[in-house]
């Protein structure tokens, strides 16, 4: 497996560069282990040595950033709040494309209490004129924004997440406030409590997905979209360091590490790979998509 120290620091030919991205990131100054709400959250690891896992998941964090930046592109963030350790997560806060914002409501009350953070941030950048607009689901209704609704610009369709953090009828309800086809997929498997840590589309058309995360209706609707030479299965040892849990920009992928078989699969269809490792984060449930939230997706990007 690729280590964070192998990662190659070169620059890039301006030529082969991907085209600058905005992204949102929450810094983790309150970033913290208190609560459980998925099964990967690790309270007793995490509070054995609190104090160095903290000191890591800010290294981690502040890796990522950099990573982002080198890459050449934009990084916006949000000031943390105190009491919200799971502020850092902030691909849940909302879904953004073609400059309009869906916001999250979280299905956890320990994560509610995230949103007036949000929708004031959000605001704030609509004033600013990086969004144009922001849209809210029925009172009451739980979506966590990119964590269950990923853009497949390829194909040109919204790939949703429903039953474990996003109410069933919400898929359809995104795709009405954005305007786009909605491909809706149950999520089956309690460890993979957010599609993003199930399945992600790439900028070349390719798909990479675990298959125990699906039922058979869920893995027919992917199989159905998505050809079989475009199909790129991930494993369980993927799984383990939330090898699915990427962020593709362009022809950039950076990610917390994978199985030698698809770390080759994705070379050899031309992505460059960039490691950034985050147990800390992985010790509450996420990783490096689930710390970034794109603010500048739109249907030719």
């Amino acid at each position: 497996m690729l280590r964070n120290s192998q990662v190659a620091h070169r620059e890039i030919d301006q030529s082969q560069r991907s085209t600058a991205a905005t992204l949102l990131m929450c810094p983790p100054d309150h970033f913290d282990v208190t609560y459980q709400i998925n099964p990967w959250m690790d309270l007793q690891t995490w509070h054995d040595q609190r104090s160095t896992w903290r000191e890591r998941a800010m290294a981690e964090w502040q890796s990522l950033k950099t990573t982002y930046e080198r890459l050449g592109h934009r990084v916006l963030t949000i000031d943390p709040a105190h009491g919200q350790p799971d502020m850092v997560f902030m691909a849940n806060c909302a879904t953004v494309l073609d400059s309009k914002a869906v916001m999250a409501h979280f299905r956890h009350p320990e994560r509610q209490g995230e949103e007036p953070f949000y929708r004031h941030r959000y605001h704030q950048l609509k004033e600013a004129g990086v969004i144009a607009d922001m849209a809210f689901l029925p009172a009451g209704m739980a979506f966590e924004g990119c964590g269950d609704a990923l853009w497949d610009s390829h194909r040109g369709l919204l790939w949703v997440g429903y039953s474990k953090r996003t109410a069933q009828e919400a898929p359809a309800l995104v795709g009405q406030a954005l305007n786009v086809p909605v491909a809706p997929l149950e999520m089956v498997a309690d460890r993979f409590y957010h599609l993003d840590v199930a399945l992600m589309p790439l900028s070349g058309g390719e798909v990479v997905y675990l298959p125990s995360a699906f039922n058979a209706e869920g893995l027919a609707r992917i199989h159905s979209h998505v050809p079989e030479a475009l199909r790129i299965e991930a494993s369980d040892e993927d799984a383990d360091v939330f090898a699915v849990n990427l962020v593709n920009l362009g022809r950039d992928i950076v990610m917390s590490g994978a199985s030698e078989a698809l770390l080759e699969r994705l070379q050899s269809a031309g992505y460059r790979l960039h490691i950034v490792e985050t147990p800390a984060f992985q010790l509450a449930g996420g990783s490096i998509y689930c710390l970034t939230q794109r603010l500048d997706l739109s249907w030719k990007a």
